[in-house]
C-alpha cells in the first residue's frame, strides 16, 4: 500500500531519512520541471533540484498541512530557482525533441533554444504549468497536485498557452511597415520565388535574423524567412537554426466581387455571399476607456455573448476552442466531483474568440463565464482591413504609448521582457514593439473560472 504524504512527512520530521528519500523519488521530477522553468541551464537545473530538496528538509518541522506538501514543496521549488536564475550562463536543455531533430544533434539543440526562449517569455505560473505538461509530460490532474494549482486553473492556462506564444512572436507586417533608412539592411542573394528572380535583404533583429526578397517592379515582399539562431563559436562557420517562413504575401489588395465567385456542384446555387468586415468606426461617439479588471467601455467581464453581439453586431470572423483535457482511468474524482463507474470526462468549456478589426479588439468569450479577455491592438497587428484601437486606459496610455509613458502610469510592472510588461494585480499586460512602444493592450478577467466538465455514462442501448 502506498504511504501518503502526510504520513512520509510525520515519518521524516521524527528522523526517518528513509520516507523524505520516498518524498524525493516522488517528487523529483516535478521539482525539476520547476528547476527547468527558471532555469535554461543544465547543470543549474541539477544544483537547483538538490538545494530546493535540502532546504525543504531543513524546513520540514515548520510544515502544519502535512498533505499539503506538494503543494509546499513547489513553492520552495520557485523560491529557491528564482533566486538562482540569472546566475548562470544559458545552456539549452534540449528535452523531448522530434525523431527528426533527433538524428541532427544541432537542430535538436535549435528548436529546444527556441522553445525555451518563448516559454520563457511567460508569466511565472504559466511558464511552470507548460513546462511541467509539455517538457517532462505531467498529467494534468498530476500538476494540480503538486503545485496546488486548481486542476480547472491549470486546464485553462494550457489551453490559451498558444495565445501566449502568438503574442511574443514579432509581427512581420508590423515589423516591414516600420522598416525607415536607419536600419541597416545587407543585400542578399536573389531567390526564385514562382519562377521568378526576386532581389533580397537581410536584417538583424535583437533574437532573429530576417530575410526578405520582393518583387522587382512593385518592391514589396513576396517571402521572408525568420531564423532564431545561436553561434557555435566564432572559428565555426556553422548556425544552428529554427525558421519561420512566410508566403503568398498581399499588400492591400483592393476586394472585388470576382474573388468571391463560386461555380457551386451540380444541384445547388449560391444563396449568401461572404461581406468584408463592417466599417464601425462611428459606433462609439468618444475613445473607449480600458479600465483593468472591468473591462473596454460598455464592454465589462463576464457579459454573456448574446449581449455583446447585442451590442456591436456579428463580429468579423469568430472561431472557438474546446480544451483538451482527458484523465486516466484509474482517475475517480476530479475537483469535487466523484466519477460515476464507467463513466467519461467530458468538456463542457467552450471559449469563443470574436475579431472586431474594425475596432480594433478582439474579444474571448466562454459560453458560460461571458467575456473573460479582451485584446486591443494597433492597425499594424490586424492587417488592411483593421483599424488601430482608439481607447486608452484612465492614465493615458494607448496603443504607441511608450514604455517609459507606462512606467509613469503604472510604476514598475510585475514581470518585464523586451516583448512584454505585466501588472499582475491588474490583469493587465502591454506587448512591446522593437522600439519599445505599445503593439497591444491585453485585460483578462480577475477571476479564475475553473474548467466545466461532467461525467456522463455512455447509453450502450
Amino acid at each position: 500500500m502506498t504511504e501518503s504524504d502526510a504520513e512520509l512527512v510525520r515519518r521524516s520530521v521524527d528522523g526517518d531519512l528513509a520516507a523524505f528519500e520516498t518524498l524525493i523519488t516522488r517528487y523529483e521530477r516535478s521539482v525539476r520541471s520547476v528547476a527547468r522553468a527558471f532555469l535554461a541551464d543544465a547543470h543549474a537545473c541539477e544544483d537547483a533540484t538538490q538545494e530546493i530538496f535540502v532546504a525543504a528538509f531543513r524546513a520540514i518541522q515548520t510544515l502544519r498541512e502535512r498533505d499539503r506538501f506538494g503543494a509546499w514543496l513547489m513553492q520552495i521549488a520557485r523560491r529557491v530557482s528564482g533566486k538562482l536564475q540569472g546566475q548562470h550562463s544559458r545552456i539549452p536543455i534540449p528535452g523531448d525533441i522530434s525523431e527528426p531533430a533527433a538524428r541532427n544533434p544541432q537542430a535538436a539543440n535549435a528548436q529546444a533554444e527556441f522553445l525555451l526562449s518563448a516559454i520563457e517569455r511567460l508569466p511565472e505560473q504559466e511558464r511552470l504549468v507548460v513546462t511541467m505538461r509539455y517538457f517532462d509530460g505531467h498529467r494534468t490532474q498530476e500538476i494540480a497536485d503538486a503545485t496546488g494549482i486548481p486542476l480547472g486553473t491549470v486546464t485553462k492556462q494550457l489551453s490559451r498557452a498558444y495565445l501566449y506564444d502568438l503574442k511574443a512572436q514579432q509581427d512581420l507586417l508590423a515589423t516591414l511597415r516600420s522598416l525607415h533608412k536607419s536600419v541597416a539592411a545587407v543585400a542578399i542573394p536573389t531567390k526564385e520565388i514562382r519562377g521568378v528572380e526576386c532581389p533580397g535583404f537581410r536584417i538583424e533583429e535583437r533574437q532573429s535574423t530576417l530575410s526578405v526578397w520582393v518583387d522587382r517592379q512593385s518592391r514589396l515582399p513576396v517571402y521572408a524567412e525568420r531564423s532564431f539562431f545561436k553561434a557555435l563559436g566564432a572559428d565555426d562557420p556553422d548556425v544552428l537554426q529554427f525558421d519561420e517562413m512566410y508566403e503568398d504575401m498581399k499588400f492591400d489588395e483592393p476586394i472585388a466581387d470576382e474573388m468571391f465567385s463560386v461555380v457551386p456542384p451540380a444541384g445547388y446555387a449560391v444563396t449568401t455571399i461572404g461581406t468584408p468586415p463592417a466599417d464601425r468606426k462611428d459606433l462609439f461617439a468618444e475613445p473607449l476607456i480600458v479600465t483593468p479588471n472591468i473591462g473596454v467601455g460598455p464592454l465589462k467581464f463576464g457579459m454573456p455573448r448574446a449581449e455583446i453581439i447585442r451590442l456591436l453586431g456579428q463580429p468579423d470572423e469568430e472561431t472557438f476552442h474546446v480544451p483538451n483535457f482527458t484523465v486516466s482511468d484509474d482517475t475517480d474524482q476530479v475537483d469535487d466531483k466523484v466519477r460515476p463507474k464507467g463513466a467519461a470526462l467530458v468538456v463542457l468549456t467552450e471559449f469563443h474568440f470574436l475579431h472586431y478589426d474594425g475596432l480594433g479588439f478582439r474579444l474571448t468569450v466562454e459560453a458560460r463565464d461571458g467575456l473573460t479577455g479582451i485584446q486591443c491592438f494597433g492597425q499594424d497587428s490586424l492587417g488592411p482591413q483593421g483599424r488601430t484601437f482608439r481607447g486608452a486606459t484612465a492614465e493615458g496610455i494607448r496603443v504607441g504609448s511608450s514604455v517609459q509613458d507606462v512606467l509613469k502610469a503604472y510604476g514598475k510592472p510585475d514581470e518585464q521582457s523586451d516583448h512584454e510588461l505585466s501588472y499582475n494585480p491588474l490583469h493587465l499586460k502591454l506587448a512591446l514593439t522593437e522600439r519599445q512602444t505599445v503593439r497591444s493592450i491585453s485585460l483578462s478577467d480577475a477571476d479564475s473560472h475553473p474548467l466545466h466538465f461532467e461525467w456522463r455514462v455512455p447509453n450502450n442501448k
